[in-house]
């Protein structure tokens, strides 16, 4: 029973990030429009006003709502040179401790990213150029390091999974 809960975390995690990451995916577009967009115009004599603050706020969407997505697929690079020489439980403490330093690391950013978004709202702070409000923009950095964070969770959770049940603790297998 406990097997299936952990494979609905996973799963919804997964289809969570998934959807975050269209997001991201649409932001990335919608910079390389807004670049093709700066040249042309800046080409034709008319600079765009705004297209860096644009892009600024449109990079920490893309950036912030991949993060997740990347943990769970394994998509950093990781150097374990050190942690794959050493017998596996040894292996799997070390590969929990460091997950669970990185959430601690996520979350706590995650809190001040959102914390410093309630902030610029409650100033009704916006952005120089536009004028537009750019909280938004800083709550959904702070909403890709609290994912990230459940990542990590989800990671600790398969490492001591295979740790009691003897199976990889890859996402790809427990799914």
């Amino acid at each position: 029973m406990q097997e299936n809960k952990n494979s609905r975390l996973e799963t919804l995690l997964l289809r969570f990030n998934t959807l975050i990451l269209a997001i991201a995916g649409i932001s990335l577009i919608s910079m390389m429009l807004l670049t093709c967009a700066a040249i042309v115009s800046r080409w034709l004599g008319s600079p765009l006003k705004g297209s860096v603050e644009l892009m600024g706020l449109l990079g920490a969407v893309t950036a912030a709502m991949g993060l997740g997505y990347a943990q769970m697929k394994k998509d950093f690079i990781a150097v374990t040179v050190l942690v794959d020489l050493m017998p596996p439980v040894i292996s799997r403490i070390l590969k929990s401790l460091n997950d669970l330093i990185c959430m601690a690391f996520s979350l706590i950013a995650a809190v001040f990213i959102i914390k410093y978004a309630m902030t610029i709202q409650a100033s009704n702070e916006v952005t120089e150029t536009l004028r537009i409000i750019f909280h938004p923009f800083i709550y959904i950095t702070g909403i890709g390091f609290a994912v990230l964070a459940a990542a990590y969770l989800v990671d600790i959770i398969l490492v001591i999974k295979a740790h009691t049940t003897g199976k990889n603790p890859h996402l790809e297998d427990a799914i």
